[in-house]
Formats: C-alpha cells, structure tokens, sequence
C-alpha cells in the first residue's frame, strides 16, 4: 500500500494565487468570493502582503475599512497605523529577512520605549518634538551618548521602514549626539599580569586566547577549526558575514578546550569580571582584550590596515582609534613592545648608514 503525504502549505501564503504575473488574496465570505490584489509578481513582497491581509480578515469581513499601503484607492484608518501595529509589522519583516535575534530585540526594545515616552501615536502624526523626547529621555536616564545615538539608528531604520511603505510622508530630521573622541580602553601589562594571578588555569589559557586573538566572547565559542585558520560563519558574525584569521596549534587547543565546555559566554565574563574586582579594577570587562589585542597588535606592525583585517572591521574608519593614542602612555603600559620597536628603529637607522657609508659598522 502507497502511502500519500499531503503536502503542508505555508500559513502566510494562504489564500495567495498568481494570475497574469501579479499576485492577489482571495477569501470568500457567506458564499461570495473577493480578490484583494497584492499589486506585485515577487514573490517575497506578495507573501509580505498577504500575511497583512491574513492578519486584518477580520475587519475586512466585519465591512471596516482598511488601509493597506499598497492600494492607494482604498481608505486609510489612521488608527490602524500606530506605532505598536506597525512595529509589530516591522518586526515580523525583519525576522523574515533573516536578520539577527540579538538585533531584533535592540528593535523591540527601541519601539517599547518609544511608546513609553511618546504613548501610542499615530504615525502621521510624528513630529521632531517626538523624536527630541526619545532623545531627551536617554539623557535623563543617564544612559549615556553612545546608547543613545544607538537608538536614534534603530528608530530610523524604523521610520525608513515605513517610509517605504508609505505609513510614513516625511520623517523628521534625526541628528545623534556629538561624542567626544576618547582613547580606546584596554589593558595594561601590569593589569593584565594581575587580573591573571585570581584565574584559574583554565580560564587564564582562555584570556590569554581571546589577548592574542581580538575575537568577540561569542565568536570563540561559535567559530570553527579550518586548517590553520579559526573561521566565524555569517550567522555568528557581528556584520552578517564571514570572517576568519590565521591561529597557530597553541590556540587549536585552547579553541578545543573552550568548545569542549558546557560554560556559555555569560559564565566567563563573569569569571572575567570577579578577577578584574579583586584588583580593583571596576570599569573595564571582557570585550577590552579586543581592543588590548588591536593596539598590540598595531604597535607591533605600525599597519592599520592589518589590525582592521584581523578584527573584521568593515571600515577602516573604525580602526583608526587605535592609531589615535598618547606614545608616553603607552610607554608605560606595554613597555616590551615599544622596547622591541626602538630597537628595530635603531637597528633600521644603523643598516641605512651602513648602506651610505659602507665603512660605517652596526653597533651591538
């Protein structure tokens, strides 16, 4: 006997059909069919608008109007396009793009409080005033600039969004906050030494890993041995593409050893941290060994453009805060690399006299 398996049909394409080449939604009520068009052949924007229509039947049987952007002929109810309904929309859009989860929730986090500040407005409606007292309100808060202007992005990704989508005319003018440019934060040579005699030694071969490497906690844990390169997939890198960097066998084993753990990247920054306070060190946490691994690592080579391969970094704009900082500090807080580097300007300078003076000997 032939088993049949009856195939399972996507929920968002219910009731989607295709006919001559443009897509359109069809239901039927008390016998009577209606064809909603979904004004589009892509297959992808059909199945986004359909899911809409899925979600709005309700009030399309009930008689409501209802507005969808994509039928200008049809009536627009106002307050069916706040903040909370569209965001719900921009969200899902999101999710079906494939994008991050750790992003999706700074997106929902973004909206919730927006609303919380503003109420549930209607998009419309939305004027500079309501975008200075999202602004206004992270300061107030103390959250700080860098948060802030983080946010100001998510919300106008958003507004963009539906923008495109013609919720939204005009989006207001959306300035971030001026920064003030500072040195990047890392670890010394001497902080370094003593956060490691409160480690254990597993977690001191896992520090000096993530020293001598730049990655992200997370990457570490995700990333893949391939040959004599450590490769972090699309999906767990930060930009949304592949990254990898050469490692030697020493850091094969510590990866090894790391993945072979139950422990998630929650347990060693904590572990991380609790060393970091016995030294009385209460500012800087686990990301810091990157930008440590940066400066060395330009210290060590003088080239920018090697440092921004190594840690990833889309644009080299991003790196050059590492280029950015005082010699006298630093003097102080890795006094081997900058020994190491006055000896090779002092060995360079010999062997270019040597090269205009043949007769002139390298002193040792």
């Amino acid at each position: 006997m032939t088993r049949t398996h009856k195939k399972v049909q996507n929920p968002d394409t219910k009731g989607m059909r295709l006919l001559k080449q443009s897509y359109y939604h069809r239901f039927t009520v008390n016998g009577t069919t209606t064809q909603i068009p979904l004004k589009t052949g892509d297959i992808k924007q059909a199945i986004d608008r359909n899911k809409e229509i899925i979600n709005r039947l309700p009030e399309i049987k009930a008689n409501k109007s209802v507005y969808f952007y994509w039928l200008d002929d049809m009536l627009k109810t106002e307050l069916e396009i706040n903040i909370l309904i569209i965001g719900k929309q921009f969200i899902d859009a999101k999710r079906r793009d494939g994008i991050r989860v750790s992003t999706i929730t700074l997106y929902e986090r973004m909206i919730r409080f927006f609303i919380r500040v503003n109420g549930n407005i209607e998009l419309n409606k939305l004027t500079i005033k309501h975008i200075d007292n999202f602004k206004e309100s992270f300061i107030r808060n103390g959250s700080g600039s860098p948060n802030t202007n983080k946010n100001l992005r998510h919300l106008k990704a958003f507004l963009n969004w539906c923008k495109d989508r013609s919720y939204l005319t005009n989006i207001p003018p959306i300035n971030q906050i001026r920064i003030p440019k500072s040195e990047p934060r890392y670890f010394s040579n001497s902080e370094y030494g003593a956060i490691q005699t409160h480690l254990s030694p597993f977690m001191k071969r896992v520090i000096h890993l993530y020293r001598s490497t730049g990655m992200r906690l997370e990457e570490g844990l995700n990333g893949k041995i391939k040959g004599d390169y450590f490769v972090i997939s699309a999906d767990d890198y930060k930009t949304n593409r592949t990254h990898s960097f050469p490692i030697n066998d020493k850091m094969k084993e510590i990866i090894v050893e790391l993945q072979a753990t139950n422990h998630r990247g929650a347990y060693f920054s904590r572990e991380f941290k609790k060393a970091c306070l016995k030294v009385g060190i209460i500012d800087k946490h686990f990301h810091y060994l990157r930008n440590t691994f940066a400066l060395r690592t330009y210290l060590q080579t003088g080239d920018l453009f090697k440092v921004k391969k190594l840690l990833g970094h889309s644009s080299i704009t991003t790196t050059e805060e590492y280029a950015d900082f005082d010699w006298a500090r630093l003097s102080k807080d890795f006094p081997d690399l900058v020994n190491i580097n006055r000896a090779e300007n002092r060995l360079s300078s010999h062997a270019q006299l040597s090269i205009l003076n043949p007769n002139s000997t390298i002193s040792k």
